[in-house]
């Protein structure tokens, strides 16, 4: 299957993951665009009113909600704008030490590298940072997952219906997968995922 790595290098930091959350939006912006629209057109003084559309479409999270805020009065002011998001990367970042420097005259490579060894290894235990996450996927792991996300849990489709949408004989996919693809991606964008059975709009079908 083919790999995405969601961060610029090996290690990113803890926490929910911003270039998910990035793609998530963009999948919204996709498969679910009548939701953007709605939240353009809405009194962006009325803040119940924007409560109101954020609890039926799933933007209750608060990290969402204020996505959905800034970014709505973003396309207000420029339609060229609409649907493209910008998802601010965390700017701290733990204090590293200097990496060991190497004297050949003094010091053999081998020991160099012995040093070098236990830098990395102490760098990688680093609080506040963990290894960077990858999404494998049969189509495109940087877009397959997050649409179906973005249908159940904004559009409400049910799982059946994405399973039947993006149904594959040679990959076998099946509601079960898509179900717990749907799950893991949640937790990797930091989303609050509603459960099937209160939804008070209902799911949708393919029908």
């Amino acid at each position: 299957m083919k790999r995405r790595r969601l961060g610029f290098g090996d290690f990113t930091h803890d926490g929910p993951n911003p270039m998910a959350r990035t793609l998530y939006l963009h999948a919204v912006w996709r498969c679910v665009p009548e939701a953007l629209r709605e939240l353009v057109a809405l009194n962006q003084q009325d803040e119940a009113s924007l409560r109101a559309w954020a609890e039926t479409w799933g933007f209750s999270d608060d990290w969402v909600l204020d996505c959905a805020r800034t970014h709505a009065q973003y396309w207000r002011d420029d339609p060229n704008l609409f649907g493209h998001w910008i998802v601010m990367v965390p700017n701290w970042e733990p204090i590293f030490p200097n990496g060991p420097s190497w004297n050949p005259i003094a010091e053999t490579e081998a020991a160099f590298r012995a040093r070098v060894n236990a830098y990395i290894a102490g760098v990688k235990q680093t609080p506040g940072i963990k290894a960077t996450p990858e999404k494998r996927g049969a189509i495109d792991p940087g877009k397959e997952h997050f649409e179906w996300l973005a249908l159940h849990h904004v559009g409400k489709w049910t799982e059946a219906a994405i399973t039947e949408k993006y149904q594959d004989a040679a990959r076998g996919l099946n509601v079960g997968s898509v179900s717990e693809a749907i799950t893991k991606t949640a937790e990797l964008v930091g989303l609050t995922l509603r459960s099937a059975p209160g939804r008070k709009l209902g799911y949708k079908t393919l029908a």
